[in-house]
């Protein structure tokens, strides 16, 4: 034997007493038991001597084991625990010398019959043979792992291209939110966008645009806020009825003159205060014109 389990459990209990010496002597006594495999000469003289022991010491330290951990038979010094383990092993080594007489056995019985067929009989041969080697092999384990491979396959196959109406930026940003969403892709989700694009009156890229700065998994047009919504108020606000600075002075001045027209026209100095009224086509920034002024009150 080349190994032994040695436990260290159950022999630091059982040597804990012995000396430096004896717990030594034991192990090489031990060491030599299982190499040989069989027990240990019957005359101590021997014993010592195979173990290497030369002082008074040592060869006291030998028959003190002898004497407490092996047992004196006929054939020799017997260890109980080794004599399970070198049986152990025998009974392995029986076994596995058995499967490889059989293993070689059925190779020689093959090739022999190999031999005495024509090339055209192997070859015809061949398949039933390969057949019934499948048919023993283990189960394949990852049988889940490829259908998961090819239902992912099926869903990409499935994945409708860009439509025409939507740019290739908006389409890829739409593509990777519904993936992040792990969220499918296909032609009835995309008629479906469709129609709630018509409902919000935004075109179909819009409606995708508002999707993907939400990052929802989906959207309907019922929960766009007015200013995510098609029609006249979306982008910048229009100048078209903004009233010209010229009108503002106007409504300013007459706003004045509504207000002198309460007022006590001897207030000031006694003398009624004049008011520049402005006409629709002039202009504030080209001064004071005398000729468009008349009195207030």
């Amino acid at each position: 034997m080349n190994y032994y389990e040695h436990h260290l459990g159950d022999y630091a209990q059982a040597t804990a007493h012995l000396s430096f010496v004896e717990d030594s002597a034991y192990g090489r006594l031990l060491r030599k038991y299982y190499a040989d495999e069989k027990p240990l000469p019957a005359e101590l003289r021997s014993v010592q001597r195979l173990v290497g022991a030369r002082t008074e010491e040592e060869r006291e330290a030998v028959q003190v084991v002898l004497e407490e951990f092996f047992s004196l038979e006929s054939d020799g010094w017997h260890n109980k625990r080794a004599d399970a383990e070198i049986a152990k092993f025998n009974v392995k080594k029986e076994k596995a010398r058995k499967s490889a007489e059989a293993r070689w056995n059925a190779n020689a019985s093959e090739i022999d019959a190999n031999a005495s067929e024509t090339p055209c009989e192997r070859i015809a041969n061949a398949s039933p043979k390969h057949d019934e080697r499948n048919a023993l092999q283990s189960p394949d384990t990852n049988i889940s792992t490829s259908l998961r491979s090819v239902d992912k396959t099926r869903k990409r196959a499935s994945t409708p291209d860009c439509p025409d109406d939507v740019d290739p930026q908006t389409w890829g940003d739409w593509l990777a939110l519904r993936k992040a969403k792990k969220a499918p892709v296909t032609e009835t989700v995309l008629e479906q966008a469709r129609r709630e694009s018509r409902k919000a009156g935004l075109s179909l890229a819009e409606f995708l645009r508002v999707w993907c700065a939400r990052g929802s998994q989906g959207l309907q047009a019922d929960w766009l806020k007015p200013n995510e919504r098609g029609g006249p108020h979306l982008g910048p606000p229009s100048t078209q009825h903004q009233p010209s600075k010229t009108f503002s002075a106007v409504q300013r001045l007459q706003s004045l003159k509504s207000n002198a027209n309460h007022m006590d026209p001897q207030r000031d100095f006694g003398r009624p205060e004049p008011v520049a009224l402005l006409g629709p086509g002039s202009d504030p920034s080209d001064g004071f014109d005398r000729g468009d002024c008349r009195d207030v009150g």
